[in-house]
């Protein structure tokens, strides 16, 4: 594990590698999800120049107009979900996340995580070159993408850096409206 300090609070790097037991049954349930497109710049961290970006969202969070609680894709994408689960359990740290977005070939611009609470846990799957994760401070810190990083996204702007090939990230954390937020 590698220790980054910033401003009073550690940014943590754990190995992360595709030895892990359940790895290759949850990168094949990855690729034969039909993931939602993300066709309209409702979100305004995603660069959508030339790239068809893909996300899901699992656990409980904000439903939009439906406000905090479970989302539908939860059902709808019940194996996926419960890799997603047991693999977050067998490689981070700890267990302090009831959310977990899937994002397939999206890079992001500059950002915050305003809806997020906490630390996230962010790592990579996938067959692609490039797209590491950016940490922008006085002095951009960037992130390989076979490690697990561990931040607080509320309080370190990130963003993606351009890839080629098929790229998931994974990332779980809490919301803000999590009655159960660590």
């Amino acid at each position: 594990m590698t220790r980054y300090i910033a401003e009073d609070y550690e940014i943590e790097v754990f190995e992360h590698n595709n030895k892990t037991e359940h790895y290759e049954e949850l990168f094949k349930e990855l690729e034969i999800t039909k993931f939602q497109y993300i066709t309209t710049p409702r979100k305004n961290n995603i660069l959508y120049d030339n790239i068809v970006g893909h996300s899901l969202n699992f656990g409980c969070g904000n439903r939009h107009q439906l406000g905090f609680g479970e989302f539908l894709t939860n059902k709808k994408y019940s194996n996926l979900y419960e890799l997603l689960k047991l693999y977050g359990k067998k490689v981070l740290p700890d267990d302090n996340w009831d959310c977990i977005t899937v994002n397939k070939n999206v890079q992001t611009k500059p950002h915050f995580d305003k809806k997020n609470s906490g630390r996230s846990y962010i790592l990579f799957i996938g067959n692609f070159t490039g797209g590491e994760l950016v940490i922008h401070k006085d002095d951009d810190i960037i992130f390989n993408t076979n490690n697990i990083i561990q931040f607080n996204g509320c309080l370190f702007k990130h963003s993606t850096n351009p890839f080629i090939g098929t790229r998931y990230s994974i990332i779980y954390y809490s919301s803000i409206l999590s009655p159960n937020r660590k």
